[in-house]
């Protein structure tokens, strides 16, 4: 410092220390926010894509935190509750913070579910299963107790080298997905406690298209071409399966559980029991008949649904509208409700909405004094050059070219 100085030099001085202060506590809380980041991103390609070993030990010693190789499973939780408020994964996250004592660590992007590392080291297994069970009790708890919310707790089965993680994440999804959809909410469910253990042989793409032929047309052709064509017993029960779960699956997103449409009645054990196809196809039927009574799809409900999803197109298609969104406004799970829309309306979701916008942009540009682009904006292009492409698609025109078509104004 100079001998002598101002208090409005030194004032200055103390604002450049203190901004230069700020600017590395901001750029470290970048640091670690990136870190965090990478971490959440290798962590969810270690659980759900698998890695070469030497990379997995490379990002542990990098990222951490060090996992040893033993006694390694995940837990998956599925949350159940009110549609809305609902609380946020970090909220949720945060609520379980202290469930496991710093024992783990959790997946943020685990698919629909929070994926949770355990690391249970006790020396007997019984020691670690009993773990395991206390933490699951203290997820319902807190979670019930915080945010209203109903868990479901899927644990994989132990591991003990990192390279089975992409395992324990099927086997954890597995569990869950079967306490959830076949059960009801608010279980807990290991896999080894599960009959069924084959890998699934169908494809996602393949279930979610049987399960829909069931749902809304009650049609079990495709399905049993599917699993005459497997080669064993334990395949097709496992195809069953898929396709049983991918049901429950649209039953809860349209708020119904299979627990409550059959009871105590367990369709896991009935399924393990069936001794051919010939009998799982009888059981598949029993469901799939008393599903779509419940469904309503054979009565008015699912018709009533797709009704009011037009009602609506018509009176919001100014805005943004995406089918996830549709489905929310009329409580149905998004695929469901596309298939139920096209067997109603003859039309997809996207056929329907396009062809509301553009008979209303014929409407507007018949009137004097409207822009192209004002038009496009007012029916929910932000876009006019799109606008202009969609137009022409449906119509054979451009707007322009429709806009001449108006008939000139009467003279006086």
């Amino acid at each position: 410092l100079k001998a002598e100085i101002s208090p409005e030099e030194l004032l200055a001085i103390v604002h450049r220390v203190a901004e230069r202060l700020t600017e590395k506590r901001i750029l470290r809380g970048r640091a670690d926010a990136s870190r965090d980041l990478l971490r959440q991103e290798f962590y969810r390609r270690l659980v759900r894509e698998g890695m070469e070993a030497g990379e997995i030990h490379a990002g542990l010693k990098e990222l951490g935190p060090d996992l040893p190789e033993r006694n390694l499973r995940l837990i998956l939780v599925a949350v159940d509750g009110p549609r809305a408020p609902r609380p946020g994964e970090e909220e949720i996250r945060r609520c379980l913070g202290e469930v496991s004592g710093g024992r783990g660590y959790w997946v943020t992007d685990a698919g629909d579910f929070l994926g949770f590392i355990a690391l249970a080291d006790e020396a007997a297994a019984s020691a670690r299963r009993a773990l395991l069970e206390r933490w699951a009790e203290a997820i319902h708890r807190e979670l019930g107790k915080e945010f209203g919310l109903r868990a479901t707790v899927g644990l994989s089965a132990e591991h003990q080298t990192h390279a089975a993680w992409p395992s324990a994440y099927r086997e954890a999804r597995e569990a869950v997905v079967s306490a959830r959809f076949l059960r009801g909410p608010g279980q807990t469910l290991f896999f080894d406690m599960l009959p069924v253990k084959v890998q699934n042989p169908l494809t996602p793409e393949e279930i979610d298209r049987l399960a829909l032929a069931v749902l809304v047309e009650g049609d079990l052709t495709g399905i049993e071409a599917r699993l005459a064509s497997l080669e064993s017993r334990s395949a097709v029960q496992a195809g069953a399966l898929a396709i049983l779960l991918a049901c429950g699956r649209y039953l809860n997103e349209c708020g119904r559980v299979y627990a409550r449409i059959f009871g105590s009645r367990d369709l896991y054990a009935e399924l393990c029991d069936c001794p051919d196809l010939a009998a799982v196809m009888k059981l598949l039927a029993e469901v799939a008949a008393e599903v779509r009574r419940h469904l309503g799809t054979e009565g008015c409900e699912g018709r009533s649904a797709v009704y009011k999803a037009a009602a609506w197109i018509r009176q919001h298609y100014m805005e943004e509208i995406t089918l996830p969104r549709l489905a929310r406004e009329v409580g149905l799970n998004p695929s469901y409700l596309s298939a139920l829309f096209k067997r109603e309306m003859g039309q997809s979701f996207m056929e329907f909405l396009t062809k509301v916008r553009i008979e209303k942009a014929k409407e507007l540009l018949m009137l004097p004094g409207l822009k192209n682009q004002e038009i496009a904006e007012a029916v929910g292009y932000p876009n006019p050059h799109y606008f202009s492409r969609i137009f022409r698609r449906v119509t054979g025109l451009t707007p322009s070219d429709y806009r001449g078509q108006r008939p000139a104004p009467p003279k006086i």
